[in-house]
């Protein structure tokens, strides 16, 4: 392969060469006077012929050094990332190119979406209607992975956070099989991070001023026992899967209908 590499190179030298040894020649002939050696229109037509060869064989040959070369980068990032423990990072411009990532990866998840996106919104740099897109497929897309995978959310709820109630409430009107959630009371001095774990290979961190994807085994396990140690210890919404799995309080009321009365009167 190196071989045939080095053939490539300098076949493409030679081809430069030609080409740049016909152009200095043309140009002194031209200045000279001297008329180009093209006695017909024949003559002139295979020229163009040998020429444009000349040309394509210059950029088939660089694409295929081109194509060697990504190879090549490819090859190496794939033996350099187990030297660095399988840890692969990934930074967004903004929150809009965030959301149609973790869209993505949550449409495509097998096993589990564990998410801990509890903040209200993230800020943004795009412009309204791109934002408002990127937030539609992220939400369609929890819809979707809530048919066929176990997909955890958790709340947390203040008097700013209508977005968050507003959510809610498309995920109780959704009623979706696989789908579960529980509330984690604002007052909680436990840290918020936030989070989105895909199939326990991938964490996407949704904060502002953190829009990152890593993945990381040893980084994922940490933040899945974090996430089970937050979820075992907060208000249960709906903890049992399938359409009747929301949690009722005492006098038979669902506990997120209550959730949502206090808060949705709260963030009016």
């Amino acid at each position: 392969m190196k071989t045939f590499l080095k053939a490539l190179k300098w076949s493409n030298g030679i081809v430069l060469l030609v080409l740049f040894l016909f152009g200095v020649v043309s140009q002194i002939l031209d200045a000279c006077g001297v008329p180009l050696f093209l006695k017909s229109a024949d003559d002139l037509s295979k020229f163009v012929s040998v020429l444009l060869g000349l040309i394509s064989a210059h950029l088939v040959i660089s694409y295929i050094e081109t194509f060697n070369h990504q190879e090549k980068i490819e090859n190496d990032i794939s033996q350099i990332i187990p030297l660095l423990e399988g840890i692969y990072v990934k930074k967004f411009n903004n929150s809009s190119d965030m959301r149609h990532h973790l869209a993505k990866k949550i449409k495509a998840a097998d096993d589990r979406v564990w998410d801990f996106t509890w903040q209200n919104s993230v800020s943004d740099n795009d412009n309204a209607q791109k934002s408002k897109d990127a937030t539609k497929v992220y939400a369609d897309s929890i819809q979707s992975a809530s048919k066929i995978v176990d997909y955890r959310e958790i709340f947390v709820f203040t008097k700013q956070t209508i977005g968050r109630i507003k959510q809610l409430q498309r995920r109780k009107d959704e009623n979706e099989d696989a789908y579960l959630c529980k509330y984690m009371p604002n007052d909680s001095q436990i840290p918020r991070l936030q989070y989105t774990i895909i199939d326990y290979e991938e964490v996407v961190f949704t904060s502002s001023d953190h829009l990152l994807s890593v993945k990381s085994k040893r980084l994922v396990e940490v933040l899945a026992n974090y996430f089970e140690s937050v979820w075992d210890n907060d208000i249960i919404l709906k903890e049992i899967k399938g359409a009747g799995g929301w949690t009722k309080t005492a006098t038979g009321e669902l506990v997120c209908d209550a959730i949502l009365e206090e808060f949705g009167s709260k963030s009016k």
